[in-house]
């Protein structure tokens, strides 16, 4: 007699419905031959970082028993199977803290800067292109429409020019100010229930006063965002030029949806309101462990 745990997993991609095979430890094998009825009762360990059962929208983790018979031979004779969910497990003890490593001043920050800078003078060309593109067309049927419909481009053009410059040029006064920055998790994975803990780094060139500052927790099933957690953090008021580090923590619920693979991702946002700057945003993938952080007595 043996007896194993299988797990699907089932999700849909953009041409069909796809399924694979979870892993769920090592099978349960009795030798010995059973005659007549007999009950036969085993246990099988199951790893913690099993994900429990889950039915989205996109996304299904189904979990079964399978026992199967076989004869003297090795050949199978019958086979039982029997779906069950797996609820998240549960342990006492809190992950494990890290000390991450200060980012060093990133010249990417700085290329993106300029590069950012280099777009307002393509949106300069949304005017003479709209003005171009309004006088080439073919006027010979009704030239009268043709100039209105190339007029409205050509304003069009140009306000989606000025407020697309005005919103780069917000955005790069905003990274100008930042040498590095980063968002960085204090352990490898926070089980549902617990709290996240998490270190922001910043290197400004200049004081800077934040407003208010707001950490999101977003679960996505594949491309699609199911639920986002917000809370307030507290962080300095009055960043001096330097480096700076803070922690933040965010509770996470214990009927968040834990991640998986690439099916199921958390990602984590800190978002700092900066006075007379755009906001600085900070993002970080975090792995939510199905585990269930239990309270110590």
């Amino acid at each position: 007699m043996t007896i194993r745990v299988r797990g699907q997993l089932d999700y849909d991609d953009t041409e069909s419905k796809q399924r694979e095979e979870l892993s769920a430890g090592r099978e349960s094998t009795m030798d010995r031959w059973l005659e007549g009825a007999r009950r036969v009762p085993f246990e099988l360990s199951l790893p913690r970082d099993l994900p429990p059962s889950y039915r989205g929208k996109d996304v299904q983790i189904s979990w079964e028993a399978v026992a199967t018979l076989y004869n003297r031979n090795g050949g199978e004779l019958m086979r039982w199977t029997q779906p069950f969910q797996l609820e998240p497990g549960r342990t006492a003890q809190p992950p494990p803290l890290r000390e991450p490593l200060a980012p060093r001043g990133s010249s990417l920050t700085a290329a993106s800067t300029w590069g950012c800078l280099l777009f307002p003078a393509l949106a300069c060309f949304c005017l003479p292109l709209g003005m171009l593109f309004g006088n080439i067309r073919d006027t010979s049927e009704n030239p009268e429409a043709s100039r209105i419909v190339g007029g409205l481009y050509s304003v069009v053009s140009l306000v989606a020019g000025v407020g697309l410059t005005w919103w780069i040029i917000g955005k790069a006064r905003t990274v100008s100010k930042f040498k590095a920055a980063s968002l960085q998790p204090l352990a490898e994975r926070f089980p549902l229930g617990s709290t996240a803990k998490l270190r922001a780094f910043v290197d400004i060139t200049s004081p800077l006063t934040v407003r208010k500052a707001r950490l999101e927790l977003s679960a996505y099933e594949m491309f699609s965002k199911l639920r986002t957690e917000t809370v307030t953090v507290e962080v300095p008021a009055h960043l001096a030029a330097g480096a700076h580090q803070f922690d933040v923590e965010l509770p996470i619920p214990r009927d968040f949806t834990p991640t998986f693979k690439t099916h199921l991702k958390a990602h984590c946002t800190l978002t700092l309101e900066l006075e007379g700057l755009e906001d600085m945003v900070l993002h970080q993938p975090l792995e939510l462990a199905p585990e269930v952080l239990e309270a110590e007595a």
